[in-house]
């Protein structure tokens, strides 16, 4: 049985984020640094589609109950995301 990739929603506010931490990465250390961390948030973002499961639970979040959301680390960018 083939497993199916989920398709992520990226909230408003992460992409807003986003292009902050970009025009920031830009400004401060170049495009090169940007390209290389833009590759490891695909990638990321890839194997999160492929195991949504296998990350960790975000302690903050586990005290509140938050079990169905998960931590990953991608380069020096923290990515967390609600299964």
């Amino acid at each position: 049985m083939a497993r199916t990739k989920l398709k992520p929603l990226i909230l408003e506010e992460a992409q807003e984020n986003t292009k902050d931490s970009r025009r920031y990465i830009l400004k401060s250390f170049g495009a090169e640094t940007w390209k290389q961390t833009c590759a490891q948030l695909t990638v990321t973002f890839e194997n999160i589609r492929q195991l949504p499961q296998s990350d960790y639970i975000p302690a903050e979040l586990s005290d509140f109950g938050g079990l169905n959301f998960r931590e990953v680390l991608s380069g020096q960018n923290r990515v967390i995301y609600e299964v």
